[in-house]
């Protein structure tokens, strides 16, 4: 089956090129990025009229296990708010709590988010509820009750914080990574990234309070970073050193952590990270492309997931918004101009069954 996508401005590739021009989409799969008018035959063709086409967002890293508390412990510590005891595990235990996660993949979704990865409290069981009402792919990296070997049930481990455990435990935990995703909060509310890296994992969260030594040691080894500067924020525990970060040689993620402390919304996760950049350090060059990368294509290949960069041979997973009749860049549009209601369409492939 074909199906065209005319009269778009296109962002093609990993620069999203602009181009003014239509996308061929063949099976799922994209054959064809042209300019112009599209003049071939035996398709069905979608007027854009005048929208961008660009590639669907990662949440590269969610708690949705909450989304049954919005803004539970608003102000209270982080400590108090999503530690062992802390009261998020109020939100886990709400009755609709599994209606309210399948609230929050709905809403990423419509934003234009097709991808995540979640780090999922509560073993075994807390996995099962995830993927009892998952409508998108994703990659759950799980945490152990006990004993439990939560390898078989998931796509890897995500380490809440490395004080949390003892070396023995986390020997255990670790036995059976095999070529399984192992991710870990480092240098959230402290800086305790060198004790993280001990485990050699496959990438890391936050860096909010990573000093100069913690941050080297992370650059010099090229882990991937996941930020989630709105949150960090949200929570009260500083921001990273965004500039340190992007001028590195990692590959660097966005997501938006936990649902009860943040809106799962990408676009203002884009918007926010653009413009916290450029005000902190007085940088009107800082490029938005960098943000959108980040927020897009980069998310997909620390997890492991298939490439949506808009090209030829990819599969089509791309949002089509609606024309921004007046704007001058499409990707700056995207970043600070676009909200979910300005997505006409979210064009990605089913989840498998």
């Amino acid at each position: 089956m074909r199906c065209v996508f005319d009269n778009a401005t296109v962002l093609y590739g990993e620069g999203f090129v602009a181009v003014q021009g239509y996308v061929v989409i063949e099976d799922g799969v994209i054959n064809e990025v042209g300019t112009g008018g599209y003049s071939g035959r035996g398709a069905d063709i979608v007027d854009a009229g005048g929208g961008i086409i660009a590639p669907c967002f990662t949440n590269s890293h969610v708690h949705l296990g909450d989304s049954a508390g919005a803004d539970l412990g608003a102000y209270l510590s982080i400590g108090e708010r999503v530690a062992k005891s802390g009261v998020k595990y109020e939100a886990h235990n709400h009755p609709d709590a599994v209606d309210a996660i399948a609230a929050s993949l709905d809403l990423m979704r419509q934003g234009g988010t097709t991808a995540f990865c979640d780090f999922r409290e509560g073993g075994v069981e807390g996995i099962g509820l995830l993927k009892s009402v998952q409508n998108m792919p994703g990659r759950i990296l799980g945490r152990p009750l006990d004993d439990e070997d939560i390898f078989n049930y998931c796509d890897g481990l995500g380490i809440s914080t490395i004080k949390e455990y003892s070396g023995e435990k986390l020997e255990k935990m670790l036995e059976n990574r095999g070529g399984k995703l192992v991710a870990i909060h480092a240098g959230e509310a402290r800086d305790d990234v060198l004790d993280a890296m001990k485990i050699d994992p496959d990438f890391v969260v936050h860096l909010t309070n990573a000093g100069p030594q913690s941050l080297r040691e992370v650059f010099e080894r090229k882990i991937p970073i996941v930020l989630c500067p709105r949150a960090n924020a949200s929570f009260g525990v500083g921001l990273p050193d965004l500039k340190a970060i992007f001028e590195s040689d990692c590959l660097i993620g966005l997501g938006t952590d936990n649902v009860m402390a943040n809106p799962p919304n990408m676009l203002r996760e884009i918007e926010f990270t653009w413009k916290l950049y450029r005000g902190l350090y007085k940088d009107p060059g800082f490029d938005a492309r960098m943000v959108l990368r980040a927020a897009t294509v980069n998310g997909r290949r620390i997890l492991g997931l298939p490439d949506n960069t808009i090209k030829e041979g990819n599969q089509a997973d791309f949002i089509v918004t609606k024309p921004m009749e007046y704007a001058v860049d499409p990707v700056l549009a995207l970043v600070h101009r676009i909200g979910p209601s300005d997505i006409k369409e979210v064009v990605s492939p089913p989840y498998p069954s």
